[in-house]
């Protein structure tokens, strides 16, 4: 191996473990806070709450084609145009991000009816708090996008981990021991239940909503902290204008990537929401567990995926062969993943009692099987991005193809939480073999369009 790749090599994996030992640190604490959850809940509020969670995925997941399309673009920007034109990106997607804001919490406030009704949810507030939280969220993803595509991973790494931080932070206020107002001299200061009064009574989910209303509050500080670090990474120096077309550019580089996100997210959030409808009750929450401690097996492969994408970037636009950063991510990613997935296979019902509570035990034979889903689907995500960083659509179809006919098997075929649990591993392996199929040979082009003369 050449001297300039080992380095490269070693750049990579440094970057890397500084990503992934934040983020999974902040993994971590998000595991404590479902851990909170599961002991404090009952079977059927944890379901309606994560159905609730699989909303903000499924819309949260796809939020990441912004973050990749933002890290796309700034990444050849600076590679090509240096700061300045990063700054000019900086300025397009803030603009971009508070108009999303606006619009999503807007549609989450005229729909929460409907919503909480569809999730058998006895009120309509839990959903409208719903939509603070994922609005806040989907809007710090266009300036994470930011940090990644100039490759800041310290400061990439730590608004992540502010992410499990405020959210365990929310949960102790709420869970420990179940705080609904903050009192001072035993007088109340606030009380969630002045909000929504007839939310609180006992046969209108209190619980839910006051965990709800914790991740709201959780998410302003999670953009706060991210917002802070855009601003320091891109204050100063010369500023350039936005090349003409900018966001037109970028929304039309981003259509196929939201269209791949959103079949990634019905394959990987949809599941409990179409348990929830279909098995209401106990079922849907021991599902909920399964889900929750599952999930495990996915997060370590995720973490390698935002520093592979500025690197596949960079080496594109420098005219180099990006491959072997894919290869290096699914090693790292295969290897981190089979301690969590080796858990969750060989010991469930240990793994369930002392993460989530006695309560939780009765999911192990789910967690098994859910745990084998996710391991192909960890290996799907990072050759998904691998292939949209390289400029791959064509793979959309067949990939797409799959995700539905999962998505319908688990609605009109599937009997209970097993039959769903079966149809996902068997989706989940044939849409790794179509994206394996889908790498190419050759190198895709840069697609930043030139910068308009000042």
């Amino acid at each position: 191996m050449e001297p300039s790749r080992k380095s490269e090599g070693r750049r990579f994996l440094l970057d890397s473990l500084i990503l992934v030992g934040l983020t999974q640190s902040g993994s971590v604490l998000h595991l404590v806070f479902q851990m909170m959850a599961t002991r404090t809940m009952t079977k059927e509020d944890y379901g309606l709450f994560a159905a609730l969670m699989n909303i903000f995925l499924l819309v949260y997941m796809p939020s990441f084609t912004f973050q990749a399309v933002v890290s796309k673009f700034s990444s050849e920007a600076l590679v090509r145009d240096g700061m300045p034109a990063v700054r000019a990106i900086g300025r397009t997607v803030t603009f971009a991000g508070f108009v999303a804001f606006a619009a999503m919490l807007l549609f989450f406030v005229v729909f929460s009816g409907p919503i909480a009704a569809r999730l058998q949810s006895a009120h309509r507030a839990p959903v409208i708090f719903l939509g603070v939280f994922t609005s806040l969220y989907f809007t710090s993803i266009f300036w994470q996008g930011i940090l990644q595509g100039i490759q800041r991973f310290w400061r990439l790494g730590i608004s992540l981990f502010s992410a499990g931080f405020t959210r365990c932070a929310a949960g102790f206020l709420v869970f420990a021991p179940y705080l609904a107002p903050l009192v001072l001299d035993g007088r109340p200061l606030f009380s969630f239940r002045d909000l929504f009064p007839d939310a609180w009574r006992p046969d209108s989910n209190p619980q839910v909503l006051t965990v709800m209303v914790a991740q709201a509050a959780s998410a302003v500080g999670v953009a706060a902290v991210v917002f802070a670090f855009v601003r320091v990474s891109l204050r100063g120096g010369a500023r350039a204008p936005a090349p003409k077309g900018l966001l037109r550019t970028m929304l039309a580089y981003g259509a196929p990537l939201i269209l791949g996100n959103l079949f990634y997210a019905f394959a990987l959030y949809g599941d409990q929401t179409i348990v929830q409808s279909r098995f209401a009750g106990v079922d849907a929450g021991l599902f909920a567990y399964a889900m929750i401690y599952g999930k495990a097996v996915i997060y370590l492969p995720w973490s390698f995926v935002p520093v592979m994408l500025p690197k596949v970037t960079t080496a594109l636009a420098k005219g180099e062969d990006p491959a072997p950063y894919l290869w290096r991510t699914l090693r790292l990613g295969t290897l981190s993943s089979l301690a969590a997935f080796g858990l969750a296979i060989g010991f469930p019902t240990t793994f369930l009692r002392y993460a989530g509570g006695e309560n939780t035990v009765g999911a192990a034979g789910l967690l098994q099987g859910y745990s084998i889903a996710m391991f192909f689907m960890g290996l799907d995500y990072v050759v998904m991005n691998y292939l949209f960083a390289i400029n791959r659509f064509k793979f959309l179809v067949p990939f797409g193809g799959i995700i539905l006919a999962q998505t319908a098997a688990m609605l009109f075929i599937a009997r209970s939480p097993v039959g769903c649990i079966a149809i996902e591993i068997a989706g989940s392996a044939a849409a790794l073999v179509v994206l394996l199929l889908a790498l190419p040979s050759r190198k895709a082009p840069a697609i930043l369009p030139p910068s308009k003369s000042p």
